[in-house]
């Protein structure tokens, strides 16, 4: 390998290459991707789902009001867990 040139095996490991950290998403799913029920959501998603904000998500996920799975260090929400909250908070009219 000459000088200047990037080794294509250490793309993706977390390594630096070529001074910088290089990271491939190949596998990640893309946006508007079908996705089905069992189906993780970021929280950019689990926002949109909810009709909110991603700061409000990130705020009911940390005063432990909505259920979380822990992928690494990556925080993903199921839609089940999305709709009990939804269901826990509705408010039936009183009429």
């Amino acid at each position: 390998m000459g000088a200047g040139e990037i080794d294509s095996t250490l793309i993706g490991r977390g390594r630096p290459v070529g001074g910088l950290h290089e990271r491939r998403d190949d596998f990640a799913p893309k946006t508007g991707a079908h996705r089905s029920e069992g189906a993780l959501m970021d929280l950019a998603q689990a926002a949109s789902y909810l009709g909110t904000s991603e700061r409000h998500v990130r705020r009911l996920w940390q005063e432990r009001r909505i259920a979380v799975v822990k992928v690494g260090r990556r925080v993903r929400f199921t839609r089940a867990d999305l709709d009990a909250f939804i269901e826990r908070n509705r408010h039936d009219a009183l009429r």
